[in-house]
């Protein structure tokens, strides 16, 4: 990303974690006096959320004293600092919007079954059960028709997360290895895409990644 920014003529550096940023007259600045106006984060929103009603409930929301370290939803819900991924990217990322994208286009051929609680309809075919916020796979389970046994199931950080039930779509093996393929649609039209694949059912942040673009002659 950052080489992306220097093609762009943008200056950059890289920070880790608040260390290197500090408040001076209620703005935030890096660790060589520069005013910090534009962020590309490694960190989930769901994050910077929990540090946001961590500071409401100690009462240090507006806590800005020069030479001190910012919280980080200081640095992510300011309004002088723009973000590149933006903050409503949190809905179509998160897996609750996948039941109602199911209940608004029923039976659409790009949509899986996806309800909130496990329904007659859903035990009738094999489904998964999966944390509404989740990542790299975490605390995934595979079931068969009627939850009878499960297929496959991961452990993870997010036991304690509610979770939605979708219809387990069944992937086709090659050479025994199980790929699904991520897109990207920038201004409506194609941007990339990048095939993950295991050989087991679930991938996970270990699952060999290939980033592809075409190129059109």
């Amino acid at each position: 990303m950052q080489n992306i920014l220097k093609d762009a003529n943008i200056d950059s550096k890289i920070c880790i974690m608040t260390n290197d940023l500090y408040w001076r007259d209620s703005k935030i600045i890096d660790n060589e006096g520069y005013n910090v106006e534009l962020v590309w984060k490694l960190w989930m929103w769901e994050t910077i959320f929990s540090n946001y009603i961590q500071c409401e409930n100690e009462g240090n929301l507006n806590r800005k004293i020069n030479g001190e370290h910012p919280y980080l939803c200081q640095i992510f819900l300011n309004d002088h600092i723009k973000i590149i991924e933006p903050l409503w990217k949190v809905i179509p990322s998160n897996k609750a919007i996948l039941p109602i994208l199911w209940l608004l286009y029923p039976n659409h051929p790009n949509l899986l079954r996806s309800e909130y609680v496990l329904t007659n309809d859903l035990k009738q075919v094999p489904f998964v059960k999966k944390p509404i916020v989740g990542r790299c796979g975490h605390n995934v389970t595979l079931y068969d028709v009627n939850g009878d046994s499960v297929i496959d199931e991961t452990k993870g950080k997010f036991v304690d997360r509610n979770c939605i039930y979708q219809e387990l779509f069944s992937l086709t093996n090659f050479d025994g290895y199980y790929p699904i393929i991520g897109s990207w649609i920038v201004h409506g039209l194609f941007g990339g895409f990048g095939i993950r694949e295991d050989k087991k059912l679930i991938t996970d942040a270990d699952s060999p990644v290939t980033a592809c673009c075409i190129v059109w002659k």
